[in-house]
């Protein structure tokens, strides 16, 4: 399957409304962040107001000759004064989505989690990658590789609970989740194996709704259906789950990294949890891969707004 495909697909369904989602863009300085707004823009995803130090972002935009002049800009002292206003203008209705630019992640995260934001749910908030890899006939959602470094069996929960109200935004109906481990079996001394158990019976008891879930298993047994015979186990799921709860963010950033350059794979990346959708991705993110990720916040809040 053509790399571009399940991304391309992704846009287009996003373009169906064709009322732009209104985005403040913090603090935007790259060339690719900076060309992604205008690409998204020009698709309808997005209505971008910039936030930021207004000479800076406007040299920058001009070094890479690009044309940000029918944007709204919201002058600022600085990233983090930026990303305070951004959040500000979320709670005065201005803005539905935000979009990280040059600040930095755990600075952004400290201020959308902060109690006077007023940006948090009864969920804690989880990143998802959504992987777009060649040799898997959909898109992959990986989480949490961002910001839960190691989350406990709560954390865990709603982890699970944000991937699948993601996989339901981009229409899937029943997301399979892989609960992934070292390995299938359960022992005391691999803790994330005991979890899965755990986590498994919650889905079963409806306290995590909407999705299957199966696990300890590797990820070979995820994927591969020769693995799973070889070592003679069967999963409630197929072999191809749409979610990839991965145990830790160690192991999260470590396996989306290998896909990302050895495998052609593409990442969009979102933050969940919140009461708005907000665009996170790598430094090194592409034009391409941060104006997908404009099309999951715009089908992430349509679904909020359901």
């Amino acid at each position: 399957m053509n790399i571009k495909n399940k991304h391309d697909t992704l846009i287009e369904l996003a373009r169906k409304n064709p009322s732009p989602l209104v985005m403040g863009i913090i603090n935007p300085t790259t060339q690719d962040c900076l060309e992604s707004i205008v690409v998204s823009s020009n698709l309808g995803l997005i209505k971008p107001i910039i936030f930021g130090p207004k000479q800076i972002i406007n040299q920058a935009a001009a070094q890479h000759n690009i044309d940000i002049s029918t944007f709204s800009l919201v002058e600022t002292e600085d990233a983090i004064s930026a990303t305070k206003q951004a959040i500000a203008y979320v709670n005065d209705h201005k803005l539905n989505s935000l979009m990280k630019g040059s600040v930095h992640s755990d600075k952004l995260l400290h201020l959308v989690v902060a109690r006077e934001s007023n940006l948090r749910t009864d969920r804690r908030i989880s990143h998802a990658w959504v992987i777009d890899i060649p040799t898997y006939e959909k898109l992959m959602i990986f989480t949490d590789a961002a910001i839960n470094i190691l989350p406990n069996l709560k954390t865990k929960r709603d982890i699970i609970q944000n991937a699948i109200y993601l996989a339901k935004a981009l229409g899937v109906d029943k997301p399979e989740v892989a609960i992934i481990a070292a390995t299938e079996s359960v022992l005391d001394y691999i803790p994330t194996t005991v979890d899965a158990v755990t986590l498994c019976n919650d889905a079963a008891n409806g306290n995590i709704k909407g999705g299957i879930l199966a696990g300890p298993m590797g990820f070979d047994l995820a994927v591969s259906l020769d693995a799973r015979e070889a070592k003679n186990v069967k999963f409630t799921i197929s072999h191809r789950p749409d979610i990839f709860l991965m145990p830790n963010l160690e192991a999260g950033n470590i396996a989306v990294k290998i896909l990302d350059y050895l495998a052609f794979a593409q990442g969009s990346g979102i933050v969940l949890g919140a009461k708005i959708p907000i665009v996170l991705t790598s430094r090194s993110s592409t034009t391409r891969e941060r104006v997908v990720s404009c099309a999951l916040a715009k089908l992430c809040y349509e679904r909020i707004k359901s």
